[in-house]
């Protein structure tokens, strides 16, 4: 199945980036104390970039190139298991708990 290719103003990196930043220019508007009027538009601006954010999660990402699959060597294969603690080994002795 072929994938379409989305145009490259619609895609979700720039389009986060910006909604992200109207977040935090609504947020320093909502808390800055010097113009009532900056103020009272702050909620609308952070309104629009919680919205816009929460639209642009849903865009396409523009999807990287594959990578040729290894050919040998030390990739190659399944994966060693990783040695673990012995659950039921032989208790070891440790001094920093002896307090005899």
């Amino acid at each position: 199945m072929k994938s379409r290719k989305s145009p490259r103003w619609l895609r979700r990196a720039p389009w986060e980036r910006g909604t992200a930043t109207l977040i935090g220019l609504g947020l320093v508007m909502l808390m800055q104390p010097w113009s009532i009027e900056v103020y009272s538009h702050a909620f609308t601006v952070l309104l629009a970039g919680v919205i816009g954010y929460s639209i642009a999660g849903k865009l396409p990402t523009p999807e990287a190139p594959s990578a040729p699959p290894p050919q040998g060597g030390a990739t190659s294969g399944p994966a060693k298991p990783v040695p673990r603690w012995p659950a039921n080994g032989p208790a070891v002795p440790r001094p920093e708990l002896d307090h005899e």
